[in-house]
């Protein structure tokens, strides 16, 4: 009877070492390092889509250029690594980003479906909807919202879902992305883009025939962020959280804003009496002055 009761004994001390044991391992390697893989591998592959001025590419030499490229590449320089620019859509850049095709998501809109299966940064900008509206008889939301009228948006974006969601009168054309929209309105295909504000602004600024026109309540107003998958050391996300914020204290934000043209886009608004009081309060955070 004892040495039926010494072997069990024994099981249970040999259960718990190898218990113990497996908890150690584990402990020890703990989650993975974004921030090591990208050091091992010597270059760090930012996804990329057209946002003006946030990343865009340009015509000419094929090269990705933006606020949001010109942060990456500091930090990239901070590691030691080569920053990579991975062009995708925004319809797939969630998806690229969980198959391994790049390392880091950027200009990505943080909504809460989305933070369930990535990690957000924390915001370097603020997106808020708006259209981008040709000719000179659609000067109010009203006369826009109309089942006659088309309004263009990047399909997948986040101005693609909140205006599912809003449901207004006008048509809604979805095309690639901000570039195909801005063909569609310049051959007459649409009347107007729904597209974040940083975007129309220089946009409308570069073409006179354009105005901007706000909804009376925001259709989307979410933060801009970096992304990288979940299942990385909180560290990995908490280094690119320093990086903005010492992007930001060192003043390059603002002049990689200026670089490459961002404008308050009140100061296109086709009547400045109609500007809602959200976007002007917006303003006075994003556009210090206003318009």
């Amino acid at each position: 009877m004892r040495a039926r009761t010494n072997l069990a004994a024994l099981a249970v001390v040999a259960l718990f070492i190898a218990t113990a044991c497996g908890s150690t391992s584990q402990a020890a390697t703990g989650p993975k390092s974004l921030i090591s893989e990208i050091q091992t591998r010597g270059e760090l592959r930012l996804g990329v889509a057209p946002q003006d001025p946030f990343s865009f590419q340009d015509a000419k030499t094929g090269e990705w250029g933006g606020v949001f490229v010109d942060i990456m590449a500091d930090y990239a320089k901070a590691m030691n690594v080569k920053l990579v620019t991975v062009p995708t859509t925004f319809s797939n850049m969630v998806a690229g980003l969980q198959a391994g095709q790049f390392d880091i998501a950027s200009v990505l809109n943080a909504r809460p479906a989305r933070a369930l299966v990535v990690t957000f940064s924390n915001p370097v900008e603020t997106e808020l909807g708006s259209f981008a509206v040709s000719g000179t008889t659609l000067t109010t939301y009203d006369l826009l919202n109309q089942s006659t009228n088309t309004v263009c948006v990047a399909q997948g974006a986040a101005e693609d879902l909140s205006l599912t969601i809003a449901n207004p009168k006008i048509q809604i054309q979805r095309l690639a992305d901000e570039n195909a929209c801005r063909l569609a309105v310049q051959t007459g295909r649409a009347n107007a883009i729904f597209d974040d504000w940083n975007s129309n602004g220089p946009f409308v600024k570069a073409n006179p025939a354009y105005h901007i026109i706000f909804p009376p309540t925001p259709f989307v107003e979410e933060g801009i962020a970096y992304a990288i998958n979940q299942g990385y050391s909180y560290s990995d996300i908490a280094a690119i959280n320093v990086e903005i914020s010492s992007y930001v204290g060192r003043g390059l934000l603002a002049q990689s804003l200026a670089k490459w043209g961002a404008v308050d886009p009140v100061q296109f608004a086709a009547v400045a009496a109609d500007v809602p009081v959200y976007v002007k309060t917006l303003e006075a955070q994003q556009f210090p002055g206003g318009s």
